[in-house]
């Protein structure tokens, strides 16, 4: 069985060379786990029971970004919020793959960023 989330993106995405300071990171966050989490929950309606063992693919369209890997902190807060709406038992290594992270660039305005997450059964 596969579940794609497709949601816009909330704020701007956070990579993993952002120096800030870890307090100023606590809003942008919070708004993409909870985008995450109500679009998940929202587009899993009639779900009979949570994804145990799964694949993860989260796909970036619209963004201008060198290396997809930077976005692994981006990534593990959209996992959070899935797993906060009961779309996955758990983000532990048992139950989910987290396979690499696409970025898919195009030169769309700003408000036409998505994120695209495809979730399957292993």
């Amino acid at each position: 069985m596969t579940l794609t989330i497709f949601f816009p993106h909330p704020c701007e995405h956070v990579t993993s060379n952002d120096r800030r300071p870890w307090r100023s990171l606590l809003a942008p966050k919070r708004e993409w786990r909870d985008a995450a989490h109500w679009h998940a929950k929202a587009q899993s309606v009639g779900l009979a029971k949570p994804f145990d063992n799964v694949n993860v693919q989260i796909t970036y369209t619209g963004i201008m970004v060198r290396d997809a890997h930077n976005l692994s902190v981006t990534s593990k807060w959209i996992v959070d919020g899935i797993v906060a709406a009961g779309v996955l038992v758990d983000d532990s290594d048992d139950h989910i793959t987290l396979l690499p992270t696409r970025v898919v660039r195009h030169r769309w305005p700003i408000h036409r960023r998505t994120v695209t997450v495809t979730i399957e059964d292993r």
